[in-house]
């Protein structure tokens, strides 16, 4: 059914613009706090409405069943519709044999930066709508949440995937948050909602345990469908809580002990395809977070050297000496991915927003090391020397506790000693390049012959703003940019800020599943290496960029 709505078409999500950021800490903290305590997931395993046993899709009308995978959209306009259009038509049929997928399943984070209705159908569900205009098929749609469609527990997640409605003309049928689906030739596909804390809950494992205590097969082919791959972070971080032993490894423990065979865990959450093969070489590790949020790198992802020590943190994934986490393929390549890297030495250009808040942070900062009267200010170096002398004031002892304990705050890594190094070496630099910043604004009050502005407090103010603000929104993001640099390509850390920043629309993919008739399983992995940034001005646009790239065949792999 068409809509009478206008296409809306956002640009990437600004993620280190002051006012997203501030937004984005608060929803994290209050979802993290209520969603620990008030589990949206048990009310639905109280609610009246009956959820059915599995999905059954196991009676294809076609000898062939395909269904397509895509995770973490409805960020920018342009890599989203770029992979909605090429779900809907025929611009991926790069390999003869592939066709329009008859299941359409999303894997989580549907819309960014918050799961607001108008962000669902703005972002998400009008552009999809669009997509599919003037597309024949119509496949059934189903989705799990991710942490950002839970940031307003799951309540415009569930309006629009699980209450029956269309979604862009497609058929929806699930009445909760998690699902199982029957397909053809003895395959499931088991999806489950881990809600913010890693972990499923009890009547969501009851739900699965009954599935594998009556219904699953000796032979059968399970596809573990899971919000986050924590193969990579439990491999990562072995020591946190969170990817430790959870009722995931139980549940595939059941799928096993019924002689099913778990064939893949797929997730999204990370913005990039890679796929790992299991240390039993048994199932495969996907993570195809690809389909439209900003590009996450393929490398850096590095393990503790003492992994040995941590079986269950090596359960998945194997790992070289070195502690780098080899994929078997992934796309970007790391090579692409490490000097992708590189652009945050042009932070300031790419987020002139916290350029700005960057230049007042470095204006307010020397207030706090410099004489409050602004008549008779010390010289930078008087100063610089009674800060490690000891002989300076309690407002400048507060100042930089607070700087250095924010820094070590948002350091990317479990170590104590890792955090409190990196970030007290982050925040130091930021200090000295503000007071060094000070000293050229002193010195250019000489240089120009202003020394008059000194006997005036708000002119003397207001020069020390403007100089301050001015180097401060040069300085300080590229200060930030070299951090993120140095953090991921040589320490493997920052992952999530170092290319959250570069807001990249690029190098998107989704995944299509062939379960032919004699019971084989292909995946084909198909990827967009540049996404259009110029579309024609139609209800459904057509790409007018020429410098855009099709879509492409990133690898065909056979799971059975």
């Amino acid at each position: 059914m068409a809509s009478n709505r206008p296409l809306i078409r956002h640009p990437m999500v600004g993620w280190y613009d002051p006012g997203q950021l501030l937004r984005t800490g608060i929803e994290v903290a209050i979802s993290t706090i209520f969603g620990r305590h008030a589990d949206a997931r048990l009310m639905e395993s109280l609610s009246v409405v009956k959820t059915p046993k599995f999905h059954d899709l196991s009676e294809a009308a076609t000898p062939d069943f395909w269904f397509d995978f895509v995770s973490d959209t409805g960020d920018g306009f342009d890599p989203t519709y770029a992979v909605a259009r090429a779900i809907a038509t025929d611009a991926c049929r790069t390999h003869p044999k592939t066709e329009p997928p008859q299941l359409l399943v999303f894997g989580g984070d549907q819309v960014y930066p918050a799961p607001t209705r108008e962000a669902y159908q703005q972002r998400l569900e009008d552009v999809y709508r669009a997509a599919f205009a003037d597309s024949t098929q119509r496949p059934k749609v189903f989705a799990i949440p991710g942490n950002h469609d839970w940031y307003d527990s799951l309540v415009a997640f569930r309006r629009l995937f699980c209450t029956g409605r269309e979604f862009a003309g497609c058929p929806t049928e699930q009445v909760r948050s998690y699902f199982a689906l029957k397909l053809p030739q003895r395959v499931w596909l088991f999806a489950f909602d881990i809600q913010l804390s890693s972990d499923i809950d009890g009547p969501q494992l009851s739900y699965f345990d009954k599935l594998c205590c009556e219904d699953l097969q000796p032979e059968d082919r399970v596809i573990l469908l899971v919000p986050e791959p924590f193969w990579i972070y439990r491999t990562m971080y072995p020591d946190d809580a969170g990817y430790s032993e959870s009722n995931l490894d139980e549940l595939k423990r059941r799928i096993e002990k019924s002689g099913a065979r778990v064939l893949a865990f797929l997730a999204g959450d990370l913005h990039h395809y890679m796929r790992f093969t299991a240390i039993d070489g048994l199932s495969q590790l996907i993570t195809a977070g690809g389909g439209g949020a900003f590009l996450h790198p393929t490398h850096g992802m590095r393990a503790p050297r003492f992994l040995s020590d941590h079986a269950q943190a090596s359960k998945y994934v194997a790992t070289e000496e070195s502690g780098e986490l080899k994929p078997d393929c992934a796309f970007p390549s790391t090579r692409a991915s490490f000097w992708l890297t590189f652009q945050n030495l042009k932070f300031p250009l790419i987020n002139p927003r916290f350029a700005l808040a960057m230049g007042l942070f470095y204006a307010c900062l020397t207030l706090a090391y410099v004489d409050n009267s602004l008549a008779d200010l010390l010289t930078f170096w008087a100063k610089f020397n009674a800060i490690f002398l000891g002989e300076i004031e309690p407002l400048s002892v507060f100042a930089t506790l607070f700087v250095v304990g924010l820094f070590v705050l948002v350091t990317d890594t479990h170590r104590s000693s890792y955090r409190i190094l990196g970030g007290g070496v982050h925040a130091t630099a930021h200090i000295v390049a503000a007071l060094l910043l000070y000293a050229a604004s002193e010195q250019l009050l000489q240089i120009l012959h202003f020394d008059s502005l000194r006997n005036f407090g708000w002119g003397h103010l207001l020069w020390h703003f403007g100089v301050l603000g001015v180097g401060g929104a040069l300085v300080g993001p590229l200060l930030l940019g070299v951090y993120l640099l140095v953090s991921l390509n040589v320490l493997g850390r920052h992952s999530g800020e170092a290319f959250s920043s570069l807001k990249i629309p690029d190098y998107k993919n989704f995944l299509r599943f062939k379960i032919a008739a004699d019971g084989s399983i292909t995946l084909y992995a198909f990827g967009i290496r540049r996404a259009p940034r110029r579309w024609s001005e139609h209800s459904t646009p057509k790409s007018l960029d020429k410098a855009a790239s099709g879509v492409h065949l990133i690898e065909l792999k056979l799971l059975a």
